[in-house]
């Protein structure tokens, strides 16, 4: 049965964190054919890369395959392979490695890995069957052998050279020196050296999509690619009827044949074994079809060291906290609930006794909780805090008056005030720093998560941000499983404004993580200071409905997955695009920053009662 990757990723991400010992990060390609010969694999980045559908055996098989060949690299035995030899062509050789060492990958994944032979067995019977020719009978012979073609004929030089490459033991050197013998082979048996090698680079060219339309990805093992892109039709996306009349455009994305996820570079961050990845569809309102694994989010959990953030919120919002502890008090049920199988308890559990009463007289060891307990009822409510962490939220909480005009009567006119140098005030008289949108967002959550802990209501509290479709930063200061800690109170201060505001995606990964949560209420609280925009949100970056239509339909599945869902923003201009990303009573505008924090409490309190 053929599977979205959005479908099965969860499942996938914890086999290869099985596999590994970390999570690992995935990207997507939505050509599922590329992935015959599989896909080269970079030792220098930590990355499976999957196509966004593909047979739910072949997802796992792609998976293993791709973790193998980067075990070298993360068990730091990887070793660094000879150079090409000038005389061999670059391309060639690019071909006939990733043919070879994926030849021994598969024997690794035969010695090591037996469960997985039958899958593997599947893969490659089907990877044989859609083989396309390269037009070269060698390279034909050298690639179906390489993928299990008992049947196929092919010289004693290039059986010989595979199967020194796919013993279990052999390393990437192995497949390299392999290599190396199978090109001078392949070169050496022209009639003509330089005439044959160019119409056999020309068939290696086609056979990799080489070309300069840019479909295709190099294999040169020494290379790091730097995209990958996305087919619109093939995988499960745009089908032909969902695609627009011809003559139209849909932006810099949709102008490319295959535009799709880019490979970010992280700089000197890198992937670190923190960072999980999730893809998700994108709504393209224009054409009312979904993008299919269209966004890639990127989550991350946060660490900061400010330990003295939380004695600072409760000191500046005293008034308020001690109002929220009150009002929450009264929210606490008082209703009784029997609780079975207790070691002490008001009454005794009839069932309970007659077991350990049987279990005594046949001499089985006995269970002593015999009692009933009558315990008060917890609050089943599970809530979400969603804080925009873009750049505009740097911006001061309170904007500075405007300076008084000045008499006309009294400016001299041979008085230059330009001439004169800034004058600042002296150390000492500067007063408290500036507060910012994002340090009151920060406040509003952290008295929110402070008053829930005391009354007992699950909650977690995530920052988003975006630069591309391809890295939608989601950012976890608190999860719905983390403890109380002086480090999860560091978590929240670590916030900091990021780039832009790609809201879509945010909202439904907070989805998907609330939906895990067995509660029978669920809230997801945006807390925002603008419309949904980023670099490439929709065919022009500076229309807003794009990123207001996609918010608004994942708003609008989140509503259908039974969670209530509630927007707040400080945009003045707030009304002219939440009337349209939800419902009159789901979206409140505030025109004072600093009341966010009380405005918060107040949203929480209608929604939890509900």
């Amino acid at each position: 049965m053929t599977l979205s990757l959005a479908d099965v990723q969860v499942p996938l991400a914890l086999f290869a964190e099985g596999i590994v010992g970390h999570p690992v990060m995935f990207e997507v390609l939505d050509d599922a054919e590329a992935t015959w010969p599989w896909l080269p694999t970079d030792p220098a980045r930590s990355v499976v890369t999957l196509p966004a559908s593909l047979l739910v055996d072949d997802y796992r098989a792609l998976v293993l395959h791709q973790l193998i060949a980067l075990e070298d690299r993360a068990a730091g035995v990887e070793h660094e392979r000879p150079l090409v030899p000038d005389h061999i062509d670059a391309a060639l050789f690019a071909f006939v490695f990733a043919t070879v060492e994926d030849a021994r990958v598969d024997a690794v994944t035969r010695q090591r890995y037996p469960g997985a032979v039958r899958h593997l067995d599947t893969v490659l019977t089907a990877a044989r069957r859609d083989l396309d020719s390269t037009g070269s009978a060698m390279l034909d012979g050298l690639h179906r052998y390489s993928l299990g073609d008992a049947a196929v004929e092919v010289s004693s030089a290039v059986r010989e050279a595979v199967d020194a490459a796919a013993r279990f033991d052999a390393t990437a050197v192995d497949s390299h020196a392999s290599a190396v013998a199978l090109c001078e082979l392949l070169q050496a048996g022209g009639p003509v050296a330089g005439d044959w090698n160019d119409e056999l680079l020309h068939d290696v060219d086609d056979a990799l999509a080489l070309g300069d339309d840019g479909r295709g990805a190099s294999l040169d093992p020494t290379a790091t690619p730097t995209q990958v892109e996305l087919s619109e039709t093939a995988g499960g996306g745009q089908s032909a009827a969902d695609m627009p009349p011809s003559g139209t455009t849909q932006g810099d994305n949709e102008r490319d044949p295959i535009g799709g996820l880019q490979l970010p570079t992280f700089g000197g961050r890198g992937a670190g074994v923190d960072r999980r990845t999730f893809v998700y569809d994108e709504w393209d309102y224009r054409y009312s079809t979904h993008r299919r694994a269209w966004c890639r989010v990127i989550e991350e959990e946060l660490d900061g060291d400010d330990h003295d953030f939380i004695s600072d919120v409760r000191s500046r919002h005293m008034a308020l906290r001690s109002q929220l502890r009150r009002t929450f008090a009264q929210l606490r049920p008082e209703d009784l609930v029997r609780v079975y199988r207790r070691i002490d308890g008001s009454e005794l559990d009839i069932d309970g006794v007659i077991e350990a009463v049987v279990d005594r007289r046949t001499g089985a060891p006995a269970d002593d909780r015999v009692h009933v307990r009558r315990d008060r009822a917890a609050r089943d409510v599970a809530t979400a805090f969603l804080v925009d962490l873009s750049a505009s939220t740097s911006s001061p909480a309170v904007p500075p008056e405007p300076p008084e005009p000045l008499d006309p009567a009294t400016i001299d006119p041979l008085d230059d005030p330009l001439s004169y140098a800034p004058m600042y005030p002296e150390p000492g008289e500067r007063g408290e720093p500036e507060r910012r949108v994002i340090d009151v967002a920060k406040d509003a959550v952290a008295l929110m998560s402070d008053a829930l802990h005391e009354l007992g209501d699950l909650h977690a509290i995530y920052g988003f941000s975006g630069k591309g479709r391809d890295q939608v930063e989601f950012k976890i200061a608190r999860d719905f499983d983390d403890r109380v800690s002086p480090r999860s109170w560091a978590s929240i201060a670590a916030m900091k404004p990021l780039q832009y505001t790609r809201m879509g995606p945010a909202v439904r990964h907070a989805t998907t993580k609330l939906s895990a949560q067995p509660a029978r209420t669920r809230l997801l609280i945006v807390v925002s200071d603008g419309y949904p925009q980023d670099v490439d949100y929709g065919e022009d970056a500076r229309d807003r409905d794009y990123g207001v239509h996609d918010t608004a339909r994942a708003l609008s599945d989140a509503a259908d997955a039974g969670i209530d869902t509630f927007c707040i923003t400080i945009d003045p201009a707030g009304h002219d695009y939440l009337r349209q990303m939800c419902a009159p009573d789901r979206y409140l505008v505030i025109d004072d920053v600093e009341s966010l924090p009380e405005e918060l409490a107040r949203v929480y309190l209608r929604l939890s009662a509900r």
